[in-house]
């Protein structure tokens, strides 16, 4: 079928969300919480979305005219149900692109070295976005993906190196490494929630 999208595509797209949210979320997350506790979110959360995707595979199994969660409501709940899944999933899109948008500009508020610009660079990263989202096709959306995970593998691989070659620059400083961390109840659900959205 010429709609359905290949393994290789369909790889590369789950090594990009999981590598570009993995990598920059997950360090902050066991920095905050210590490495014990953090470790026991990532593994906790791992297995629940194992289960999660376990039941979703068996109810795709029974309805597989199911396409998306909008979907589930209608079967769970009737119309009503599935209004309400259709706003949860429309707020949770334009939370995602909202953090987007906010992500890139102030990318582009730091390149720039200036913040003058930055209701332009908001519109501008809002107009990419817009842009990217008009193919509705999960084919462009594995194709967006290899550039994204070839520029977050360079700039994680480019830190090691650089790191690696200089050598800290305090060479007696202590690490700041934490077995267990004394974060604050907003900070220790924020870091979970990044373990979460990793996930």
């Amino acid at each position: 079928d010429a709609k359905k999208l290949n393994t290789t595509q369909t790889v590369i797209i789950f090594v990009t969300n999981e590598v570009g949210i993995g990598i920059l979320s997950l360090p902050a997350a066991l920095n905050t919480l210590g490495f014990f506790p953090g470790i026991v979110a990532i593994i906790g959360m791992g297995m629940l979305s194992l289960y999660t995707a376990y039941n979703l595979i068996q109810y795709w199994r029974k309805y597989p005219y199911m396409l998306n969660i909008v979907d589930y409501g209608r079967v769970l709940g009737g119309p009503w149900l599935e209004l309400v899944f259709a706003i949860g999933f429309l707020i949770n899109m334009a939370l995602i692109s909202a953090s987007a948008v906010v992500t890139i500009s102030i990318g582009l508020n730091t390149v720039s070295d200036h913040a003058t610009c930055t209701v332009a660079f908001t519109v501008v990263a809002a107009i990419a976005m817009w842009a990217m989202c008009v193919p509705h096709s999960m084919r462009f959306v594995s194709w967006a993906s290899w550039p994204c995970t070839i520029s977050i593998f360079a700039a994680v691989m480019f830190v090691m190196i650089v790191l690696g070659v200089q050598g800290p620059r305090n060479a007696g400083a202590p690490l700041n490494l934490k077995a267990i961390g004394s974060p604050t109840f907003t900070e220790a659900v924020a870091a979970f929630l990044n373990i979460a959205f990793a996930f």
